[in-house]
């Protein structure tokens, strides 16, 4: 099912970017940023440790951290943060968004929004593609182009800590456009 929902989504996708409203967007120095988006997939709970010691580190350096869980599992994975939570459900195969959370999550204006997910989602470019977000940083897929502005290519070694690491390095050394 899961399948089906990224075909169809990636079609609509494409023609959103074409047709959706220019969005400006701007990176900040990282030491300016005060409100940061976390969108988050993760398959394997043991990498959870390395998503709340980067929160932990974030709110530790005076930011306003919000985090978005994007499952489809009916178990419920235990973390130490608090985060709202969507599935496939909360979103349309014509790729509108069903959820109030997901919709209130896309429309605020945080300095950076990190995606943290390693394998491909067609439901979370649809979250991207609607977001406010002044920056857009995450996992680089060639068909996430128009999603990211700030895409980290992990070539094999793929695992969200390694991705994690890479998106925090690369946002510290941003500068004001």
């Amino acid at each position: 099912m899961r399948r089906i929902i990224n075909f169809i989504l990636y079609f609509k996708n494409k023609f959103f970017r074409k047709n959706s409203p220019e969005i400006v967007r701007s990176s900040s120095d990282y030491h300016e940023a005060k409100r940061i988006g976390i969108l988050f997939e993760i398959q394997n709970e043991a990498q959870y440790p390395a998503l709340h010691d980067f929160v932990s580190r974030l709110q530790k350096d005076g930011k306003d951290v919000r985090l978005l869980n994007y499952t489809d599992t009916r178990e419920e994975l235990t973390h130490s943060f608090s985060c709202s939570r969507f599935s496939s459900k909360d979103i349309s195969l014509s790729g509108k968004i069903k959820s109030q959370d997901v919709q209130e999550f896309a429309n605020s204006r945080f300095d950076y929004l990190y995606c943290v997910n390693v394998r491909h989602s067609a439901i979370l470019d649809t979250v991207l593609m609607h977001s406010q977000a002044k920056c857009r940083i995450g996992q680089y897929f060639k068909s996430r182009r128009d999603c990211l502005d700030l895409m980290i290519d992990l070539k094999e070694n793929r695992s969200e800590d390694k991705l994690i690491e890479n998106m925090e390095r690369y946002t510290k050394v941003l500068t004001r456009n």
